[in-house]
């Protein structure tokens, strides 16, 4: 089933200027759920941010991909948190990746806290940004076991609470 999705996903490029394929692609993608809906914003919004600092004159193109966008379910905290966790610092401006993370982080109950510090038991390219908006978060709820067993496992996001808090170590 993966392969399919990805082949799907993948197909996006290459379908997106094809009138007759590339709205049933679109349609096909749009009904994904949970990680493949994940990955197909993902993917979507790297060739968007491609187009936009690559080809800011392919207007035509950058339309399509902000249509793909605006035709699938809209995100809820977590799943945002989810695609932003598969985003290179450096393919966004410069910040625009933290402050994204720290605004969403901010705003979760502990127990979507929990699910987002469960993202960090895999390698992740935003896992120190993850890190360092976990870290902003009010003291008093206190992370739970999974946090900081998960904040252990993960390095990169021990290196963004460490930068945040000023401790170093685990």
């Amino acid at each position: 089933m993966k392969a399919a999705e990805d082949a799907l996903i993948s197909a996006l490029h290459v379908l997106i200027d094809e009138p007759v394929a590339g709205p049933h692609l679109f349609e096909i993608l749009a009904k994904f759920q949970k990680e493949p809906l994940v990955r197909v914003r993902v993917e979507t919004e790297r060739l968007l941010r491609i187009y936009d600092k690559a080809r800011p004159d392919d207007a035509a193109m950058i339309e399509r991909l902000k249509s793909v966008l605006s035709k699938l379910p809209p995100p809820d905290s977590i799943e945002r948190i989810r695609t932003l966790a598969q985003i290179q610092r450096w393919e966004m401006e410069d910040g625009e990746l933290q402050a994204q993370l720290d605004k969403l982080v901010a705003v979760l109950s502990v127990d979507q806290v929990d699910v987002v510090t469960g993202l960090l038991n895999q390698e992740l390219p935003a896992a120190w940004e993850i890190g360092h908006a976990l870290a902003g978060r009010p003291l008093a709820e206190g992370p739970s076991s999974g946090c900081r067993q998960s904040l252990r496992s993960q390095p990169c996001s021990r290196s963004g609470i460490s930068r945040k808090t000023g401790r170093v170590g685990g």
